[in-house]
Formats: C-alpha cells, sequence, structure tokens
C-alpha cells in the first residue's frame, strides 16, 4: 500500500517541477525563436535597401528613367522575402541625377515581433540607409 502512495506523490512532484520551470523555458525557447526573425527581417532590410540603391545608382539622368520612391519601394519587395507593407521608402539625388552624383536610399520599416503582445514589447521600428554612385 505505502509504495502505491509514493507513486501518486512522485508525479505530482514531476507536475509541480514542469509548472516551475515550464514556463521560464518556454519563454527562453520563444525569445530566441523572435531574436532570430528579427535579424532576418534586419538584414532583408538591409540587402533590399542595397539593392533599391544599385537598381536606382544605373538609372540617372542619361538612362532616360524617371524614377521615384514607388518604382524603388516596389524593387525591394520584390526582392526580398521578410518586408512587408509597411516599408517606407525616401530616395535622393545629391546633387542631381547626373553621372558621378550620389542617389541615397533610405528605408524604415516597423517590425511587429510575434509574441509581443505576451512580452509587453510593441512596434520595433528599422531603418537602413544606402548610397552609391550614379552611373549612367
Amino acid at each position: 500500500m505505502s509504495s502505491r502512495k509514493n507513486r501518486k506523490l512522485f508525479s505530482a512532484q514531476g507536475m509541480v517541477e514542469f509548472a516551475l520551470v515550464g514556463p521560464l523555458f518556454f519563454l527562453i525557447l520563444l525569445g530566441t525563436i523572435e531574436m532570430g526573425r528579427l535579424m532576418w527581417v534586419n538584414h532583408e532590410l538591409t540587402n533590399g535597401t542595397r539593392e533599391g540603391a544599385r537598381w536606382a545608382a544605373v538609372r540617372g539622368a542619361k538612362s532616360g528613367e524617371n524614377i521615384n520612391n514607388t518604382d524603388v519601394r516596389a524593387i525591394i519587395l520584390d526582392r526580398t522575402s521578410a518586408i512587408g507593407n509597411g516599408l517606407t521608402v525616401t530616395l535622393t539625388w545629391s546633387p542631381d541625377r547626373e553621372p558621378g552624383s550620389q542617389v541615397t536610399v533610405a528605408t524604415t520599416y516597423p517590425y511587429q515581433p510575434m509574441v509581443g503582445g505576451f512580452l509587453g514589447i510593441g512596434t520595433i521600428n528599422l531603418s537602413r540607409q544606402s548610397s552609391m554612385t550614379v552611373h549612367y
């Protein structure tokens, strides 16, 4: 009879230990996944901004194309997989669109964490900037 009583106590002990350690384990696991996702989106934004600047740099005054923020934004969204509709793009030419000038693409993206509501984390604004010399 006493061995049956001990078995019930040991199984309850495991549940209590899991109740104490489980939330900490899942918090660390979700935090690791969220940090990896944040790094992925940040990397995609960096590469997309650079690709947008490269695309704009070969479309200067001599190319005959008149590009704007919307065109560069479409290129960035086309060449990235982690960036969504919240992307803001600013395109500037310094001093003009002639060869030898600088084109700068600045991007801002509001990153929304998946588990932000549980951890009390709101939107994180990521921003990148890339400049290149106009070729044509």
